[in-house]
């Protein structure tokens, strides 16, 4: 799944070369490496958080701690990507990153928000690892890498590197909004056959 989701995460960077040119590239993958940040800082996070996760046997305890934890992470990778934004434009403006760098801050935003929902993503995830249902994740992942690649190239041909960059942006949240669904459902469905 992991393999899968990257396609994604890095399919992008190809349409960008191909419809925009190396100097586009160039500074998209700048912004890429920036937004990848937030992924880094959540993966520290659910190192220490799966064990606990997995060992729950209690489900209502469970969907709690997972929404609250959910919520907070969110809000937290939202900070940290203001101040990633904020950083890079003290970096422009400082000449630290070259004048022509400046539509780094055009794309930082849409890539941003897409690895903070790619982060959700897994955090999601946990979920599937949970109920032992990992083959759903990777039909999922297929069907959405397909139609990732399929809006990547409508949209590099259109609108260029912001258009891959907010495809990317849709990929990565309708993944999550699927992940979200399907692990609520899968709560659910436990909790009532455990009641009965």
């Amino acid at each position: 799944v992991a393999l899968l989701n990257a396609i994604t995460n890095f399919g992008d960077k190809h349409f960008v070369m191909l419809y925009c040119g190396v100097g586009v590239v160039a500074v998209y993958n700048l912004a890429s490496l920036l937004a990848t940040i937030p992924v880094i800082v959540y993966q520290s996070f659910n190192f220490i958080w799966l064990p606990s996760f997995l060992q729950e046997k209690n489900l209502m305890i469970l969907k709690k701690k997972t929404n609250k934890n959910g919520m907070r992470i969110f809000f937290l990778l939202v900070l940290l990507a203001v101040f990633i934004y904020v950083g890079a434009w003290v970096l422009l403006k400082l000449n630290i990153f070259p004048e022509n760098y400046v539509l780094i801050m055009e794309i930082l935003p849409p890539l941003l928000l897409a690895q903070i929902f790619a982060s959700l993503n897994l955090f999601y995830f946990n979920y599937f690892t949970y109920f032992e249902k990992n083959y759903l994740t990777i039909l999922t992942s297929i069907v959405i890498n397909s139609l990732s690649y399929l809006l990547f190239s409508l949209t590099a041909s259109r609108f260029g590197y912001i258009g891959v960059a907010y495809s990317l942006l849709l990929s990565n949240f309708t993944l999550f909004v699927i992940y979200y669904l399907l692990s609520s459902y899968y709560v659910k469905k436990s909790i009532k056959n455990n009641s009965l």
